[in-house]
């Protein structure tokens, strides 16, 4: 679809910010998938237009169509005054090939977006700036690159536009090695792709780029933000997670894969006066700086927690089965299971705990 017809005023406005982006490509190659998703929603995007772009080097401009409300949809007085999921997708990849006039866009991406956005649309998971997503294997199929997760920043292009459904921010996907991810969510995910632009501008992603926590002056000013502002990662999704009273006891069940990140972001936490949030399913354990004491709660457990017992925590559990005790909260039982590592697939790959 160009310039999409009068009854898709959201393609419109999309198709319009590109346009100011780029008014010497009016017709960028489009792509559609085989079966489009009907008016009104499916669990495909509608389009991906992409772009050649000289600055700051050759690279290919990847936008999408269909996580937000294309075709008037959606009641006109949204209360949350954003379009559909409220944001569209973009990535940006170096290829010298863009440079070529004749030069068609690779395909990969184009999958790596709609599984993205299948992943939105299927789960109802919304993403914003800052937020970070393993992909559970190379961003690219079959190829040797780092790049192993996405974190996801503002478009430095596109940012945010009005459209007569709403606000819609254009997220740009950029690729990053576990290790990277890992830093990220353990300071700041937003802190980090700010100090990748200053390597590769714009977030562009590089696919045979080195890992840059290799690089000591990298890691070493993450590592000092780090402990300057504590994490933002202020939740935690884990595999297992149960909680229950027996006798006086309270008890918090999680499984070994969860506690290396809970043993990394609690002191990055608590001690800045910052809460953090283990979620599961419909399980939430609530972990709040305060005096310690824990409480059962509709769907979890409360538990306020000063310094000295999140350090003491952190010192005792391990990702190991068995039941973990410390501080002056003798009764709170912190009880590891075995967790189940499994591949993109789904086959168990490993037992851990």
């Amino acid at each position: 679809m160009t310039d999409a017809e009068d009854g898709a005023p959201g393609w419109s406005a999309i198709d319009a910010a590109c346009r100011k982006l780029y008014p010497e490509q009016p017709n960028p190659p489009r792509w559609t998938p085989q079966v489009p998703p009907e008016p009104g929603g499916g669990d495909t995007l509608n389009e991906i237009s992409v772009y050649r772009v000289a600055e700051p080097c050759w690279h290919w401009h990847f936008v999408t169509y269909g996580l937000s409300d294309l075709f008037g949809d959606q009641p006109a007085a949204d209360p949350e005054g954003v379009s559909g999921n409220g944001f569209e997708f973009t990535f940006r990849l170096r290829d010298e090939t863009a440079a070529d006039p004749d030069a068609t866009p690779p395909i990969w991406p184009l999958s790596l977006l709609d599984n993205v956005a299948r992943l939105v649309v299927r789960s109802g998971h919304v993403f914003g700036a800052g937020h970070h997503l393993n992909a559970r294997g190379p961003i690219k199929l079959d190829d040797p690159t780092l790049l192993r997760a996405i974190g996801f920043q503002l478009d430095p292009g596109l940012g945010v536009i009005d459209t007569p459904a709403g606000r819609v921010e254009f997220l740009q996907l950029v690729g990053l090695t576990e290790a990277e991810e890992q830093a990220g969510a353990d300071w700041s995910m937003s802190g980090l792709l700010k100090m990748l632009a200053e390597r590769y501008p714009l977030g562009i992603t590089q696919l045979d780029r080195p890992d840059l926590m290799s690089d000591q002056e990298f890691a070493a000013r993450i590592a000092a933000g780090a402990e300057r502002d504590g994490s933002d990662t202020g939740a935690m999704f884990v595999g297992h997670l149960a909680t229950s009273i027996a006798a006086e006891d309270v008890i918090i069940e999680l499984g070994a894969s969860a506690v290396p990140g809970l043993c990394r972001l609690l002191p990055m936490r608590i001690p800045h006066d910052r809460e953090l949030f283990l979620m599961a399913d419909e399980t939430t354990v609530v972990l709040r700086p305060g005096l310690p004491h824990a409480v059962a709660q509709p769907g979890g457990v409360l538990v306020h927690m000063d310094e000295e017992y999140c350090h003491e925590l952190v010192s005792t559990i391990i990702p190991q089965r068995g039941d973990y005790r410390c501080g002056e909260l003798k009764y709170l039982v912190w009880r590891v299971v075995p967790s189940e590592i499994r591949e993109a697939g789904g086959q168990v790959t490993q037992i851990l705990g």
